[in-house]
């Protein structure tokens, strides 16, 4: 599997990732691939209190994960 896509996603998302209760990703867009394809999550680095985060080596601006996206549910809110 040669595709795959950065998903920036903020780091209280991460968490909430990371501890199973957020299992859906919504965004505006969808990749311009076929699925499936590898996805990886990049954790953005927060406002002013990164700097003392990363010097208590917890992941900010990393990549922290991948998964492989195997289909896109359309929704249509409007």
């Amino acid at each position: 599997m040669d595709k795959a896509v950065m998903l920036s996603i903020r780091p209280k998302w991460c968490e909430l990732i990371a501890s199973g209760k957020k299992t859906i990703e919504v965004r505006k867009t969808r990749p311009k691939m076929d699925t499936p394809f590898k996805c990886y999550i990049y954790q953005t680095r927060g406002k002013w209190i990164y700097k003392l985060l990363e010097r208590l080596g917890l992941y900010q601006g990393k990549v922290i994960g991948e998964f492989v996206c195997d289909g896109i549910l359309p929704m249509n809110i409007y």
